[in-house]
């Protein structure tokens, strides 16, 4: 992912049915911390679910070059969490280091 840009990060939970629940995807790096509430989620044949999770300009812009962590928790009705293991992402430095407006 790029500074200042917006990406879609594509995330698959293998083997989970996330249909119904409430998920949350929080990305960290340092003390910063961004989680995105039921992000759009489609369930695979195999029975995975892959996440879609877009993010703004100020939102990339927030992070500094470097790896950042991602993790997916859920919850189902009844309260029970599960979480997937930590996963990394690297963010790369932007030239343009601010948010650009449409005209």
């Amino acid at each position: 992912m790029r500074r200042y840009t917006t990406p879609t990060v594509t995330l698959t939970v293998k083997g989970v049915d996330l249909t119904g629940m409430d998920v949350l995807v929080t990305f960290t790096q340092a003390c910063r911390e961004l989680t995105v509430d039921n992000p759009s989620m489609t369930l695979t044949t195999g029975g995975d679910t892959v996440i879609e999770v877009p993010l703004s300009q100020v939102q990339t812009g927030g992070f500094v070059d470097g790896s950042i962590e991602v993790q997916v928790n859920w919850l189902d009705a009844v309260g029970h969490r599960d979480a997937t293991t930590v996963g990394t992402i690297e963010v790369e430095r932007n030239l343009l280091a601010r948010v650009v407006e449409d005209e």
